[in-house]
Order: C-alpha cells, then sequence, then structure tokens
C-alpha cells in the first residue's frame, strides 16, 4: 500500500521538535497615590519645620532670661556680700562708703567709736582696710571680665546691665579715698595685683576721669 500523499497544508500538524513559547508573566499594577497624599505630606513637612524653628526660639528664649536671671543674682549677692562684711567689720565702714559726703560722715562716726586708738589697733584696722581693699577690687575685676565676655559674646542684655554694675564701681564706690589710695602706685600698690585689662579700664574710667562731686 503506497503511503498517503501529503494534503498541501501544515495545519493541525505539531511538530515535535518546536519548544513551547514562554507564557510572559503578569506585571504588578503600580499603585499611583493620589495628589492630596502628597500635598498632604508637604504640609506636615512645613509644619514640622515651623514647630522646630518655634522650639528652638523657645528654647534659646528661656536660656537667655536664665542668664539674665542668673546674672542678676550673682551682682546683688556680690553687693549683699560687701553689705555682710561692712556689719562685721564696722570699724572699717569707712571703706565702703561712696566718696563724697557718705564717706565723710562714715569716717566720722568711726572715729567717734574709736576715740583713742592704740598702736596696736591702728595696725589691726590697717590689715582690715588692706582685707577689705582687696577684697573690693577682687569683685570689680570679676565684674568686668563677667562684661567683657558678654559684650564679645553678643549677650546685648546682660552686657547692659554689667556694664551699669562697672559703672557703680568706677563712678561710686572706687573713689573712696581709702581705695583710691590702695591702688594707687604711691599708696598701697594694689594695682599689681591685677590683670593688665582691669588696670587699663580702672585708668581709663576712675584715675583719667574727674572726682566724683
Amino acid at each position: 500500500m503506497s503511503p498517503a500523499a501529503p494534503t498541501g497544508s501544515d495545519e493541525g500538524v505539531v511538530d515535535a521538535n518546536a519548544r513551547p513559547k514562554p507564557t510572559p508573566e503578569p506585571q504588578p499594577k503600580k499603585d499611583r497615590v493620589p495628589i492630596a497624599v502628597d500635598v498632604f505630606a508637604v504640609v506636615l513637612a512645613g509644619i514640622a519645620v515651623i514647630v522646630s524653628m518655634w522650639t528652638a526660639y523657645v528654647s534659646n528664649a528661656a536660656q537667655r532670661d536664665s542668664l539674665d536671671y542668673d546674672t542678676i543674682r550673682t551682682e546683688y549677692a556680690t553687693f549683699t556680700e560687701l553689705t555682710e562684711q561692712q556689719m562685721e567689720h564696722w570699724q572699717v565702714s569707712h571703706m565702703f562708703a561712696v566718696a563724697g559726703k557718705n564717706y565723710d560722715e562714715s569716717k566720722a562716726e568711726v572715729m567717734r567709736a574709736l576715740p583713742n586708738p592704740s598702736p596696736e589697733k591702728k595696725a589691726e584696722l590697717r590689715l582690715e582696710e588692706r582685707a577689705i581693699a582687696l577684697q573690693t577690687f577682687t569683685l570689680f575685676e570679676h565684674a568686668w571680665f563677667q562684661w567683657d565676655h558678654a559684650r564679645r559674646a553678643g549677650q546685648v542684655e546682660r552686657a547692659a546691665f554689667l556694664k551699669a554694675v562697672l559703672d557703680y564701681f568706677t563712678g561710686r564706690l572706687l573713689r573712696n579715698p581709702r581705695l583710691l589710695y590702695y591702688w594707687a602706685p604711691e599708696g598701697g600698690a594694689m594695682a599689681e595685683f591685677y590683670e593688665q585689662p582691669t588696670r587699663d579700664y580702672y585708668d581709663a574710667h576712675v584715675r583719667a576721669d574727674p572726682p566724683l562731686e
């Protein structure tokens, strides 16, 4: 029996050697973020920045207030200490007096309280005077360094307050005749105990200025 003749068409014929075509994998659909969500995220970021700036401002303001409070408390503690020293060492209370009428009256009261001191008592009083002078000059230098630091750091309010403290020293207390004597080279020569910036400031604001009327 002769083989069947070809029909002239390959339709329906399966090639045994042909590889099956791979089935394409389904691509995941990209989720699109709505525009409203993007706007909300931007708004939240802006609020976070504003809150951060406000927090920093409040923190800095609180720190400035704390510095001012600490400065005022420290300086008034200084003058409280001087007052306590005056009460304890009433025999040399004229050392705490402002130059002028206040000093003259204080000196007269001391002389009435100690009319005829012995040589030993006079020596004791001079030692007390030197101790009080040294303490006063040290407090003055401390105030100067605090003021200079605040000025260079740009702490305007703190520097202004400390300048007022310095003005009290240079314009009033340091013009006390006995303090002038103890600072001067021809007197107690205590200026040598202090730093050059302190001495320069003293010379410019005490020695070079006219005396307190």
